[in-house]
């Protein structure tokens, strides 16, 4: 097996896996495969794409692997430790074997029996990465995002041997963003400077600042779901559904290159496609729509019309706005009848109205024509995207 896993009970005795030069780490979420079907999509799309590739040191699922079936834990391990590079994992909600006796909580024994420890550190290149379990099960599908006792001394115990300027990557499945005891977290690492979180869980892209006190934020990253919308959609050429999410973003995960500072630039991987993470939207009364896939809150776009003088660049607004692909799904759900939806209820992706955190828009004054080209040109501290795209109806 190529995962690598650590008893919490060894709170000292960190992996050091040591390298020289860029470090390209994959930050994957949530799988979440149900049955066979579902894993041979996940097979042929993310674990395939991921085989080819021959430029990614590590890789770092984000919990989930599957989706309450523990029988299916050992053939993706086997699946994953075909990778070309080692992998890790944390234990997501749906990782848990699940017990017909009323009142028995779910717990991790086939998880740790088949993937390893849930709590794991260790450093690569000079950066620390710390991978935990943080969810609490209070029942039989009753959950929160907090860190047992038994993990906060974990915890405490990888920063006692941390120096205060060393890059930490704290990864887990519930966003820490959306855990309780946060500022209980932050207050332990109040003495270092250098922080990512990443987490995946929410079936959705974000990437935001968490604010502390009198210190540097933390920049999290939610990196969303390999599975996408639970393996649901309509299915493209290779047979594998669509599943959007409710971000508007398609199936991908992240991809990290850290310098040995700790500085490091980002990239979404949309599975199955080497097109730039980016769409671009035009409604009838020209409210021009631009979906940066894994686009940080912070981050600023301009626009620029192609092959036409009179449209010079503008920069667009980040805006708390349905996504575009969302919008459209969303109507196109409720053209269908009740049968038509049970009839297709594979394909029948249930989005939800709500705002996407990466979508910027900019108003023209006029008319734009069909089959436009738009340039787009995206900055953050940590993603650079200049690509060119054809302008859709909404």
């Amino acid at each position: 097996m190529k995962s690598i896993a650590i008893s919490a009970i060894i709170l000292l005795s960190s992996i050091c896996l040591y390298g020289a030069g860029p470090l390209r780490v994959a930050f994957v979420g949530d799988p979440q495969v149900d049955n066979g079907t579902e894993l041979e999509y996940a097979r042929k799309s993310i674990y395939s794409e991921l085989r080819k590739r021959t430029d990614i040191d590590f890789a770092v699922f984000l919990g989930d692997l599957v989706n309450d079936n523990t029988g299916l834990l050992c053939p993706t391990v086997q699946t994953l430790d075909s990778l070309p590079f080692p992998w890790f994992s944390v234990p997501g909600n749906h990782d848990r074997d699940v017990y017909k006796e009323k009142g028995r909580i779910r717990d991790l024994y086939s998880y740790t029996a088949t993937v390893g420890a849930p709590d794991t550190s260790f450093v690569r290149n000079g950066i620390r990465f710390i991978l935990m379990n943080n969810v609490r099960h209070s029942g039989k599908s009753e959950y929160e995002g907090e860190f047992k006792q038994k993990g906060k001394d974990f915890i405490k115990g990888v920063l006692k041997d941390t120096p205060s300027k060393q890059p930490i990557v704290f990864a887990t499945h519930i966003p820490l963003s959306w855990s309780k005891g946060l500022d209980s977290l932050t207050t332990m690492l109040r003495s270092h400077s250098r922080i990512i979180f990443v987490g995946g869980h929410t079936h959705s892209v974000s990437r935001h600042s968490i604010e502390r006190q009198g210190q540097i934020p933390v920049h999290e990253i939610i990196a969303g779901a390999a599975c996408g919308s639970w393996w649901r959609g309509e299915k493209g050429p290779d047979g594998i559904p669509s599943a959007l999410q409710n971000c508007g973003a398609p199936r991908g995960y992240f991809i990290a290159d850290f310098k040995k500072s700790g500085k490091y630039r980002l990239e979404y991987k949309v599975i199955g496609s080497d097109e730039a993470p980016v769409s671009a939207y035009i409604s009838k009364d020209s409210l021009l729509y631009v979906n940066i896939f894994g686009g940080s809150t912070e981050g600023r776009t301009t626009v620029r019309i192609k092959d036409s003088r009179r449209h010079p660049a503008m920069e667009a607004l980040r805006t708390e706005a349905v996504a575009p692909e969302v919008a459209r799904t969303i109507e196109s759900n409720k053209a269908l009848t009740r049968e038509e939806r049970r009839a297709r209820r594979d394909e029948f992706i249930p989005l939800r109205k709500i705002p996407s955190p990466h979508i910027w828009t900019v108003r023209y004054c006029m008319e734009i024509p069909e089959n436009t080209f738009v340039e787009i040109r995206y900055r953050d501290r940590n993603m650079k995207i200049h690509t060119t795209v054809p302008l859709r109806n909404l």
